[in-house]
């Protein structure tokens, strides 16, 4: 019990700074491991860096903005990228969602 408590107290100190110093701070905390940590730095970045391109694509091209990656326009290799980094997050989503649903039925 004490370790949620740690947990959601920790959580809850972390107000201000971008996602990613955010994720750094999380690390620092000990809440995320130091791989886990920098894998979710990784897969924020190859979504934003995706999502980036092809925002710019769409604007040279005079296209309408729209913030839908569009998977037909991606290379092989920013598909994988893609896919691993979903994968990433989903588990990032998971562990939140064990983590809160703990504290919600043990507090």
């Amino acid at each position: 019990m004490t370790y949620i408590i740690t947990k959601k107290w920790t959580l809850s100190q972390i107000l201000s700074g971008t996602p990613i110093e955010r994720i750094e701070q999380l690390i620092q905390k000990n809440v995320l491991s130091g791989s886990f940590g920098q894998d979710i730095k990784n897969a924020v970045n190859a979504v934003l860096n995706l999502f980036v391109r092809q925002r710019w694509q769409q604007m040279k091209r005079g296209d309408e903005l729209t913030s839908v990656l569009h998977f037909a326009r991606l290379t092989t290799r920013e598909k994988e990228e893609l896919i691993i980094s979903l994968h990433t997050l989903r588990e990032l989503q998971s562990k939140v969602f064990d983590c809160f649903s703990l504290l919600h039925w043990r507090v």
